[in-house]
């Protein structure tokens, strides 16, 4: 009965976008600078284009298949990184937040206006960088986790919600959106 609806023209289509969702997370795992503790990537602008994209659960669902991937080994999160060594790196909290995140982005985006878009991009960014630096806190406490875990990525999330909220507008100004 799954195969028969996989099958359908929906089904191709929502397959289809969760493998070019899953491809781009990817492709943005490698666009990275890499700093201690936390490497700058392009993946919570790939984590919240993909909640808007396909819809807070399915969009969660493929970060969370994303994000077990790389936990399985295979070299898909930042700078091609996996394994489950990930799970006790001080950066792991961004990954564990992923599926949240995405899920955020496309709860909070509901057609709205672009101002609206660029918060609602920047509340799930900001979600991210909170529950990255909570866990980056337990190991080099608060203080460092604020001033290392946060306050370097808020122009970048700044920007990258910026940079999100003009796809999404050429994504809807497209003749064949």
């Amino acid at each position: 009965m799954q195969l028969q609806r996989l099958m359908d023209s929906e089904g191709m289509f929502n397959a289809s976008l969760a493998v070019i969702a899953f491809f781009v997370l990817v492709s943005s795992s490698f666009v990275a600078i890499p700093l201690d503790p936390v490497p700058i990537t392009m993946q919570s602008l790939a984590v919240t284009l993909t909640g808007i994209l396909l819809g807070a659960r399915f969009g969660a669902f493929v970060v969370a298949v994303w994000v077990l991937a790389g936990l399985t080994g295979f070299p898909v999160l930042a700078m091609g990184s996996g394994g489950w060594e990930q799970l006790t790196d001080p950066s792991a909290g961004y990954l564990f937040s992923f599926p949240l995140v995405a899920f955020l982005a496309g709860k909070l985006e509901k057609n709205h206006s672009n101002f609206q878009t660029f918060f609602s991009l920047l509340a799930a960014h900001l979600l991210c960088l909170c529950l990255g630096a909570l866990w980056l806190s337990l190991y080099v406490g608060v203080l460092a986790a604020v001033m290392f875990g946060i306050v370097p990525f808020l122009l970048g999330a700044i920007l990258k919600s910026l940079i999100g909220t003009l796809i999404l507008w050429a994504i809807v100004r497209s003749p064949h959106a």
